[in-house]
């Protein structure tokens, strides 16, 4: 994607499936206290259903035990956010997907996602959806779940680095399991990311260009095998959560299997099979300490203990799910979506499309417009400009 007519142009950032698939995040104390368990067979993997009749127990007992608690939630700014819920229904949100006939469709207006948005419905009317489905922010839910009222929220295996974490500071007795989300047959529908959305580039009238890959060699090499000893300053900035876009510029140069590394040599390291300084990354010395202090006395984390939580969490119980129990399930179904640039209509139209995505969303989700609505919304965004930018796409790729 950066080589054009022979010559590579940029240097691509690598995407490793960081945020795939979405899992399901439950409050465990709370399925402990209500003496619930939607996964018997243990293998880290639930339905709609299940979801639907945890949500639904956790309303009904009021299980965060203020004024009301909320089943689950979902963003009323972010189409996206309910990209789980369309999985399991065998669809997907806002993905180029490639037909046999080398078509484009755009995958929002499939049929599988007026499914899902039908049985978000059917939640919301029943009161296991949050009752203010469609005015929530990000910044409302995160609001939620510390303010002990939310008990089901779904993200990506490294949601508690830097939002769960927040949840454990402040609600101590909070902890979290994850699962993967299948359909009825007990396949998990899910999709590869793009695999290189980040380019780093450097104009030709700077007088030392060769320093921007200097820069990378030392980010991705160097400091990612340092040691407390090679890198004092570095090794400290990580194992206090300091965050990639402290980086010179955001990008990542990381193998396609980096999640893997994660799970495999944390659990090495819990299992006394590695130690920590035999770990190949600088991140996992850091992480995997921390963790193994964390573990001394996990019933009590305190703020020094707080960062081998998230770790656990993120590390052993995110990728435990993601990672490990899919290819131990053997029960992960992938498709790889296109990613084309803007094109020339979805430059100018794009942003008419989004919003009538979420307007559509919003109205059907909350009953406002009946389910049969969808059909009308996806022939308004083909009208809108829809049906030109999948041509475009479609020319693109047959190129």
């Amino acid at each position: 994607m950066a080589t054009f007519d022979g010559r590579l142009m940029g240097i691509p950032g690598t995407n490793p499936d960081n945020s795939v698939p979405v899992l399901c995040w439950m409050r465990k104390d709370w399925l402990d206290k209500l003496g619930l368990n939607p996964d018997p067979d243990g293998d880290l993997c639930v339905t709609l259903d299940d979801i639907a009749a945890v949500a639904k127990a956790f309303v009904d007992a009021n299980a965060g035990g203020g004024n009301s608690t909320v089943g689950m939630a979902f963003s009323g700014n972010d189409i996206g956010d309910a990209m789980c819920i369309a999985n399991a229904m065998g669809g997907y949100i806002d993905r180029w997907i490639e037909n046999p006939d080398g078509t484009m469709s755009w995958s929002t207006l499939e049929p599988e996602v007026k499914a899902a948005w039908a049985k978000m419905n059917e939640w919301y009317e029943e009161g296991i959806l949050d009752p203010q489905f469609g005015t929530r922010t990000t910044d409302d839910i995160n609001a939620m779940m510390i303010n002990n009222e939310l008990g089901i929220v779904f993200g990506a295996w490294h949601i508690p680095d830097w939002r769960l974490s927040n949840v454990k500071a402040l609600v101590p007795e909070a902890e979290y399991i994850a699962y993967t989300v299948a359909d009825d047959s007990g396949i998990v529908h899910t999709y590869h990311e793009n695999a290189a959305d980040r380019f780093l580039v450097v104009s030709k009238d700077c007088k030392y260009p060769q320093v921007a890959l200097e820069m990378l060699n030392i980010l991705y090499d160097d400091l990612a095998h340092a040691t407390a000893e090679t890198a004092p300053e570095v090794i400290a900035y990580i194992n206090a959560g300091g965050h990639n876009e402290g980086r010179p510029y955001y990008m990542e140069v990381l193998p396609s299997n980096n999640p893997s590394i994660y799970y495999t040599e944390h659990m090495a390291v819990i299992n006394g099979e590695m130690t920590p300084e035999e770990t190949t990354i600088a991140e996992n010395r850091g992480s995997s300490q921390a963790i193994l202090d964390y573990l001394k006395d996990p019933q009590n984390v305190t703020e020094e203990t707080l960062g081998g939580w998230h770790f656990y969490e993120s590390r052993i119980i995110g990728l435990g799910a993601s990672i490990d129990a899919l290819e131990k399930n053997g029960n992960a179904e992938w498709i790889t979506p296109k990613y084309p640039p803007t094109t020339p209509t979805s430059e100018q139209k794009k942003a008419t499309l989004d919003k009538t995505e979420l307007e559509a969303y919003v109205a059907i989700v909350t009953g406002a417009q009946p389910i049969d609505y969808f059909d009308t919304f996806a022939s308004e965004w083909k009208r809108l400009g829809g049906d030109a930018i999948a041509q475009e796409v479609q020319e693109y790729f047959a190129q």
